[in-house]
């Protein structure tokens, strides 16, 4: 593969990013994705990495298990990883 094929292909994935980007924003008038970005971005750096994805799905899941059993959640980064496989099996599901 050159490097000519690789800037198309992602171009293409890029295009086809915005065009859902678009589509959720234009099927939801409660989606905002500047607002949703800023919960993201907790150290307000204008990015947003794999470990503040992870430590922001953690902090969430156990928030939610504590207000539903009184007790924190505690998993490692391979359950993590199962349950994030897991979900997008069940989001590929619900798509069809």
């Amino acid at each position: 593969m050159n490097i000519i094929d690789l800037l198309v292909g992602w171009i293409k994935l890029e295009y086809d990013v915005e065009l859902k980007r678009q589509q959720l924003v234009s099927d939801s008038e409660d989606f905002n994705t500047i607002d949703a970005f800023r919960l993201l971005d907790i150290q307000g750096r204008g990015e947003v990495t794999l470990n503040d994805l992870k430590d922001i799905l953690k902090n969430e899941v156990s928030k939610v298990n504590m207000e539903r059993t009184g007790r924190g959640l505690e998993f490692s980064e391979n359950e993590l990883i199962a349950f994030i496989q897991r979900y997008t099996e069940l989001q590929k599901n619900d798509d069809q």
